[in-house]
């Protein structure tokens, strides 16, 4: 679902990134009036559980890949404008480290996943939590699946709108090759945000204990390193859009960068390599998501000083 350089018009790669940028903004703004300083080490690990999630592919029925997005369990632990900024910098990383989704499409990849996955997400669950009250992880597991439907619609959109083919074709293609990938996402944003809440009961009910939780950092931390070292052995085939781009006869550009560190993941050069520079990737993003929260994050005044 990384929208590669050469795909996009240059109007559709203006919109999305005016887009991005605006709702960036807006978050930061959210974000810096209610992220507290303990909540600065989840958001760097979560940072870091996102771009090793996304690193694995797992196989499709239909002839291609898929990985998990991961924006309803950042959204579901942060909260919505913070769960943005952190998706919105690991997909950052990965386009100027790994050429994985281009620079001129990053505001498009953005819009698509920060944006509208982690807003349609919360939404989604926030209906489904009305409807069926003490089910948080049912509510968590719908609104993960509808964010990867909403993503590859938007997706299948831009590119109708670049005139890259008919959106009758490009729209059911992104649908029917999402499909398994939104169930699968569903599943396993429900079945690790329930080791989370194991670890913490009450991340599912309190906003304010979702900040400074030692067990739930440790079993997010091993579950990003378990993504990493799995990495390698993941599906080879090509995802929904790269197939669906393979199938015009087109091929994709990747990034417009003159140089890219570790061009895809350097998966070519074999699994060590490819885990060695994945491994890269989780301290950038790691680092990127705790700096940026700690710059952002207000100080929670002691309740000795409150009077």
């Amino acid at each position: 679902m990384h929208i590669p350089d050469g795909l996009l018009s240059p109007e559709v790669s203006a919109t999305t990134a005016v887009t991005a940028c605006t709702s960036l903004a807006l978050a930061i703004r959210l974000t810096r009036r209610d992220l507290k300083t303990e909540a600065v080490p989840l958001v760097g690990v979560t940072a870091a559980f996102l771009l090793a999630a996304q690193t694995l592919n797992f196989p499709i029925p239909g002839g291609t890949s898929g990985h998990l997005l991961g924006v309803a369990l950042a959204g579901a632990l942060l909260g919505p404008t913070a769960g943005m900024l952190v998706t919105a910098s690991v997909l950052a990383v990965q386009a100027l480290i790994f050429a994985d989704g281009g620079l001129v499409a990053l505001g498009a990849n953005i819009t698509n996943m920060a944006v509208a996955g982690v807003l349609s997400a919360g939404c989604v669950g926030r209906l489904v939590a009305a409807v069926f009250p003490g089910k948080p992880r049912l509510s968590v597991a719908i609104g993960a699946g509808v964010s990867v439907l909403v993503a590859s619609t938007l997706c299948a959109l831009e590119l109708t709108w670049s005139r890259v083919a008919p959106g009758r074709l490009v729209l059911g293609a992104m649908i029917a090759a999402h499909l398994p990938v939104a169930v699968i996402e569903g599943l396993a944003t429900s079945a690790i945000l329930g080791v989370l809440w194991k670890a913490r009961p009450d991340l599912a009910t309190s906003n304010e204990s979702r900040f400074g939780l030692f067990p739930g950092l440790t079993a997010l931390g091993l579950l990003a390193l378990g993504f990493l070292v799995l990495s390698p052995w993941g599906s080879e085939v090509p995802d929904g859009l790269d197939s669906f781009v393979l199938g015009l006869g087109r091929t994709e550009t990747g990034s417009t960068l003159p140089f890219v560190p570790f061009p895809d993941y350097l998966s070519s050069r074999g699994p060590v390599f490819q885990i060695l520079a994945t491994f890269f990737g989780l301290l950038m993003s790691f680092g990127l998501g705790f700096v940026a929260a700690r710059w952002l994050a207000v100080v929670r005044p002691r309740e000795d000083t409150v009077r």
